[in-house]
C-alpha cells in the first residue's frame, strides 16, 4: 500500500492515495525524470573534422578580406544569411556581397581578426573576438559575433554582428 503525506497537517500523519492521485503522481515523477534526462545527457557537438572545416571557412573569408575580394568573402555566407554592421542589417547573400564590396570601395585594409570566444553547439558554432583594419591611415577596431553551420556538406556562416568601437578617449 502506498502513503503519502498529507498537505496540511502538522501531525506528520499519512493517509492513502486515492486512485487518479496515484497515475497523476506517476506522470509527474516520468516527466520530471525525462526532464532530467534531456539535461544530463550531452549533446552531440562538432566533430574535430567539422570544426576544422569552420576554422578553414573562417581563414578563407580573412584571407579574402585581406585580398580585397568581395565576392570570395560573400561566398562563405548561407543563401539567406544576415549581417548586421554599422551600416545596417543586410539579408542575403547579394545583399551582403553589396555591403562588402562597399567596404573595399572605401578602401578598408589591413585587416585581421582574433577571436576570443568559441563554442559550439550541435552543428552550430558560436565565434566572437575583436578585429582591426585600417582606412587609409586611420586605425580602426570593433568587436564581432558570428554563427556558423559546420554541417559537413558545407559549413557557412548564418549570421554576422560586426561593430566598430568608438576612439580611445583622451
Amino acid at each position: 500500500m502506498r502513503w503519502l503525506a498529507k498537505s496540511g497537517r502538522s501531525s506528520g500523519r499519512c493517509g492513502k492515495i486515492k486512485r487518479g492521485e496515484d497515475t497523476t503522481i506517476r506522470t509527474i515523477i516520468l516527466i520530471s525524470g525525462a526532464a532530467l534526462l534531456c539535461v544530463a545527457v550531452p549533446q552531440p557537438g562538432i566533430s574535430a573534422t567539422d570544426y576544422q572545416r569552420c576554422e578553414e571557412l573562417q581563414n578563407r573569408f580573412n584571407e579574402a578580406r585581406n585580398h580585397q575580394d568581395a565576392e570570395t568573402m560573400a561566398a562563405v555566407f548561407a543563401k539567406d544569411a544576415i549581417r548586421v554592421t554599422p551600416d545596417g542589417l543586410f539579408r542575403g547573400r547579394d545583399a551582403i556581397r553589396q555591403n562588402l564590396q562597399s567596404l573595399v570601395n572605401a578602401g578598408l585594409g589591413d585587416f585581421t581578426t582574433q577571436r576570443v570566444v568559441s563554442r559550439h553547439e550541435g552543428e552550430l558554432l558560436f565565434d566572437a573576438g575583436e578585429w582591426h583594419a585600417k582606412l587609409g591611415d586611420v586605425a580602426l577596431h570593433g568587436y564581432y559575433s558570428a554563427l556558423l553551420s559546420c554541417d559537413a556538406d558545407r559549413p557557412e556562416i548564418l549570421e554576422e554582428t560586426t561593430n566598430v568601437a568608438a576612439p580611445p578617449r583622451r
